[in-house]
């Protein structure tokens, strides 16, 4: 199981700060050049064992890979809850502006009702005044 090869190339980077061609480096760990190429190539990933050896060299933590392997299913997780949830949202943004639409055309259609009825009844310009009022605190 590989992890997108990012322990393939910290390995590989690792060989190559220390100046040690793959061969040289599976000597060093007692595995075949060709599991080095696995390892590079993200083919596979080095055994528990092969990892404490590569630690040792290196002088770096043994869980690196483990870390590596956890950076990557956390990064992988939330792209896909990203991928899971944007259609959601964009949903609901879409629903959410179509109810600010309607409800920002009933608001005009509602302002021009009352316009054209205080045009056409005196007695109604009180109450409709009213009612603006409380249309605008909205």
């Amino acid at each position: 199981m590989t992890i997108d090869n990012k322990v393939g190339l910290e390995i590989k980077r690792l060989r190559k700060e220390n100046k040690l061609t793959q061969a040289e480096l599976a000597e060093a760990i007692g595995v075949s050049k060709s599991s080095i190429e696995k390892y590079e190539t993200g083919r596979t990933n080095p055994s528990v064992d092969v990892q404490g050896k590569l630690a040792k060299l290196f002088n770096i933590d043994e869980d690196f890979i483990i870390k590596i392997a956890a950076e990557e299913a956390a990064q992988s997780y939330i792209e896909k809850c990203l991928e899971v949830t944007k259609p959601i949202y964009e949903a609901e943004i879409s629903r959410l502006k179509d109810t600010i639409n309607t409800q920002a055309n009933f608001i005009e259609t509602l302002k021009e009702l009352i316009d054209h009825l205080k045009k056409d009844n005196a007695e109604l310009k009180i109450t409709i005044n009213r009612l603006v009022e409380v249309l605008e605190k909205r």
